[in-house]
Order: C-alpha cells, then structure tokens, then sequence
C-alpha cells in the first residue's frame, strides 16, 4: 500500500492574504515613481536605454508584456522621461519645386524656425507684390517705355505714308483683305475678295494679286489691256514695298519687346532684391536654402505678371501637369511639421497605425466637378511628427496590415519617409499630383505587444531580427522586496490620485498588496 501523505494543519494567516508591512511614507516619497524602477521591469528598462542610445536604424525594440499588465502605459511613461533632455527635433516644410511643380522640395529647420519662416513668406509676397506695382506704374519707367516705344514706330509711320501717297498718285488704295494678306486696288473700290459673275459691270477689273473678274454680260473674258497691265505691275511693286516695310516693323516690334521685357526684368529685380536678400539672410545658412531662393527670384521675375494681376499667356494654356498659377498657390509655404522650440524631442504614439496615419496623405478639392490638388494639400503622418524621436505602436494593429509592416521595414531600411497614394495605384491619375520627394528618416520605433503577438508573427519574418534587434522583457512577476514595495505602494497612490483625486488608507493598502501576492501566486 502506498503511504500515506501527512496532512499538514494551516492557520488561517497562513492561508489568507499575506499582510505585508506598511511602508513608511517617508521612503515611498523619495522611491521613484515609475513602473520601470520594478526589479520586473529592470531588464526591459535596460534594453530599452541600450536601443535608444544607438544610433541604427536596425535597433528598434520590441517590448513584451502580458495582456492588462499596463504595458503600453509604463512604456510611454519611461519614454517621455527618457527623451526628457534631448533636443527638439527640427521642422520640415514643403516649397514649390519650380522646374517640377509636382515633385515638391522638403527642407529643414530648427523647431520654431518652420512658423517664422511660414509668416515671413507670406508677409514678403505681398509686399513685393505692392512695391512691384508702384514700380512698373512708376512715371519714371511708363516714360521709359513711351521714348522707346515712339523710337521703334519712328520712320514706320512716314515709310507707310509715302506708300499710300504714291498708291494715290495712281488712283490706287492700299489695305488687306479678311486673311490680312495686303492689297491693291482701285481708289473708291470696296475690297471684297474675287467677286462672282453677273455682279461685275462691264471692263472691272481687280490689279494687284486678283485674277481677272468675269464678265456679267458675257461668258468670254476679254483679254487686258496696255494700261490695265500697268496699273497692275504698279500694284505688285506698291505691294512688295508695304511687305518690306511691315517686316522690318514686325523685326523693330520683337526687338522693342525684348528690351521691354529686360527692362522690366531689371527693375522686377531691383525692387524685390532687398526683400530677397534679408530672407537669404536669415535662412540662406539652413541646407539647400539658398539655392531655393535663387530658383525663387528667377522665378518671380519670370511671372511677374502675377504680381502685376496680369494672367501670363504661357500660363494660361491648359498643360498634361497644371503648375501653380496664383501667388498663394506658387509661393506658399506647406508647413509640414512644426515643433515648439521650447519642447524636446517626441514620442509619438499611433494607436490606428494605417498606411496614411503612418505615412501622410495627398488632400484633394473639387472644383468644378474635377479634382485639383497641389503641394500645399500633402499631409503630414505621425512618422513625419516623431521623426527625430521616437513612435510607438501596438503589435496587434501592425500585425493586422501587411502591407503597412512592409512600409515601415522600407522606411527603417533606406532611412527616407516617402508619401505615396498606394490607394490610386490602379485608380484615375490626377493630373498634377504632387509626388513629393522623400524626408530623410532618424525615428527610433517601438512595438509594444504580447509575446503572443511577438512569437506568431514578428519573430517568424525573417525580416524582423535586421531591423528590430532589441527585445524588452516585462516580467509579469516580482519579488516582494522593500525597494518593490515602495515603489509598488507609490504607484498605487499616484493611481488612486488620478482616479477621482482619492487616498488609499494603511489598511487598504495592505490588502491591495496581498491580492497582488495572490495573482502572483507566491505569498513573497
């Protein structure tokens, strides 16, 4: 027979709640209030220090923890704290690309700078836009512009005249008919082009270019005289003349616009220099800036009949990719992402980590019934916001979308955020949607989840492991140690005091930490 067990009596202290001591409130004061600073969180509070100092992009961290364990809150609390002293990341804004209206520029500026330079811009375009105007309307240039002018038509006029006194001379008239081909023909004669037969009387004739009319009472056409024949060899010579004279007034014409157009352009120049020239100033130091601004005054100065409300004609004609043909629309400033310069650098938390919250999106507006967009409407997503910190997100939604765990493994592996519309990919192309160029990426990420989640579909990519090397073990369980039981007890008043501002009494606080011992399983 088997032997018998010895069945061992257990009191009833033994068997309820274990009654841990009470901790003097003056250590709970001084303990660190942060889930972190439990000996069940020390080896995920290390991984997380160690992947958050270094500098690659294949260090992101994975932190594990059970379900309703309070992970994502702790993680968030220790990351705040960490990025506490780094310095604010920098703003991002998007300017037009004048060579390339739909692939827009991306450009870097200290946190604060993007709003001061969003304001600038916008108050220099519409002073330049009135100091332009005054300018061109300026007495001094619209006589500039009437000298040159009365210069290029001087001699043109007198040539024409001489032309006609000499047509006169021979009862001729000079004129053009509907094509605007010049014409010659008899003084008093309306010109109607070649006239049909019946309506022509007797021995009327067109001279110069117009073939011998018919005979209204007559099919037989009668055979020009002498006379006739000189008056027409007149016409030709008096029509070459008036074609010499009107090419070398079309010559003196493209010329004179030519110097109109320089002029123009010189004094566009002097006039907006000065407000160019403060803004290179102030920002021409920051990376690729001052090229920018170069394009930005070559292309002032070629449409400055924006600024002078005039609609230029190249612009007018419908295009396959539409530029920006207003002043807000060519010269505005996308302020992508804009830090407070007093702030230090971000965690990002997306908790619906889509492909477009992830990445940005493409805004459109309807106007008359079509879809028109430009560089203006591209959207920031919480990738761009917590660039030069940290995102976080949890396993379970990334895990849910494929294709968007796929992104974000390009996005760690070339360093770029790109803004893609992946929904048009098989849809309608919108004539000049923007294609914005890449941002560069500096993110640390963090995928908060179970191990569940972690075991199932991370841990399985052969992917996972070049781009998340870190992984962040929450224990589920701790050690009932005094430095455990301070903080424990600390974190429970912090609780209890965002909770309806309450307070936790000795008593309660004990059986709160008995039923933890419970849960555990392990009365120490």
């Amino acid at each position: 027979m088997p032997a018998t067990k010895k069945i061992k009596k257990l009191t009833a202290s033994e068997v309820g709640y274990p009654r841990f001591k009470p901790v003097k409130a003056s250590v709970v004061k001084t303990c660190e209030c942060n889930p972190f600073a439990l000996s069940s969180h020390a080896r995920a509070r290390e991984a997380l220090k160690f992947g958050l100092a270094l500098d690659d992009p294949g260090f992101n961290i994975f932190v594990l923890g059970e379900e309703r364990s309070g992970r994502m809150t702790s993680t968030l609390e220790f990351l705040n704290n960490f990025v506490a002293d780094r310095p604010t990341p920098d703003d991002w804004v998007y300017l037009n690309n004048f060579r390339h209206s739909n692939k827009p520029l991306p450009f870097r500026l200290p946190a604060g700078q993007g709003r001061r330079f969003y304001n600038e811009m916008n108050k220099l375009i519409v002073q330049m836009q009135t100091a332009l105007k005054l300018a061109f309307q300026s007495k001094d240039f619209q006589a500039k512009i009437k000298l040159k002018s009365d210069e290029t038509q001087n001699g043109i006029t007198q040539q024409f005249g001489a032309i006609q006194e000499e047509a006169h001379a021979y009862g001729l008239e000079l004129g053009r008919d509907p094509q605007g081909r010049i014409t010659v023909m008899r003084k008093g004669e309306q010109e109607t082009g070649e006239k049909e037969a019946g309506e022509k009387e007797a021995g009327e004739k067109e001279v110069g270019e117009k073939e011998v009319g018919e005979q209204s009472s007559e099919t037989a056409q009668k055979a020009p005289s002498e006379a006739d024949e000189h008056i027409a060899a007149i016409g030709q010579k008096l029509i070459e003349k008036m074609a010499l004279i009107a090419q070398e007034a079309n010559e003196r014409q493209i010329v004179f616009a030519a110097w109109v157009d320089e002029l123009g352009r010189n004094l566009g120049d002097q006039t907006i220099s000065p407000y160019l020239d403060a803004l290179n100033k102030t920002y021409g130091a920051y990376a690729g800036f001052a090229r920018w601004l170069t394009t930005l005054r070559e292309d002032i100065l070629d449409h400055l009949q924006l600024f002078l409300g005039e609609i230029p004609s190249d612009e007018s004609k419908p295009k396959a990719v539409p530029a920006p043909n207003t002043l807000e629309q060519r010269y505005a400033v996308n302020l992508f992402v804009e830090h407070d310069d007093n702030s230090h650098a971000g965690v990002v938390l997306e908790a619906n980590p889509t492909y477009e919250n992830l990445f940005g999106r493409i805004e459109y507006e309807q106007i008359e019934g079509n879809l028109q967009t430009d560089f203006r409407m591209v959207q920031a997503g919480s990738l761009h916001r917590a660039n030069g910190g940290i995102l976080v997100v949890r396993a379970e939604a990334i895990a849910a979308d494929a294709h968007v765990w796929t992104s974000i493994k390009g996005a760690l592996r070339d360093r770029e955020i790109r803004t893609e519309e992946i929904h048009r990919t098989n849809g309608v192309t919108v004539a000049g949607a923007p294609r914005p160029e890449p941002i560069p990426l500096d993110v640390n990420v963090v995928i908060v989840g179970s191990p569940q989640a972690y075991y199932a579909f991370f841990s399985a990519d052969p992917d996972f492991q070049a781009y998340f090397k870190i992984k962040a073990d929450i224990d589920s369980d701790m050690e009932a140690s005094p430095a455990n039981m301070a903080c424990y007890t600390a974190l429970i008043g912090k609780m209890a005091s965002t909770y309806g501002n309450a307070r936790i009494k000795p008593d309660a606080l004990i059986l709160l930490l008995g039923e933890a011992a419970r849960m555990a399983g392990h009365r120490e």
